[in-house]
């Protein structure tokens, strides 16, 4: 049970569902990745590198981005 108040700068969502006391911030990843597919698409950049890494923040970004890509993309 919550005991003091709680800022949780996370993308999961579990880290504060069902508590009272935890206030969670976070810009979802799927607007992020849209944006920044917007941001491609309109510059025309057709390919990027990407690191692959453990955080869970990055790989889900990176599959929501897949996710919406285009047939030509």
């Amino acid at each position: 049970m919550d005991k003091f108040p709680v800022i949780a700068v996370t993308g999961e969502r579990s880290a504060s569902l069902g508590r009272k006391y935890t206030i969670r911030f976070a810009y979802h990843i799927e607007m992020i990745a849209q944006a920044l597919l917007d941001y491609l698409r309109a510059h025309s950049i057709k390919h990027m590198g990407i690191v692959k890494t453990e955080l869970a923040y990055m790989n889900g970004l990176i599959d929501s981005m897949k996710k919406n890509l285009k047939s030509d993309e």
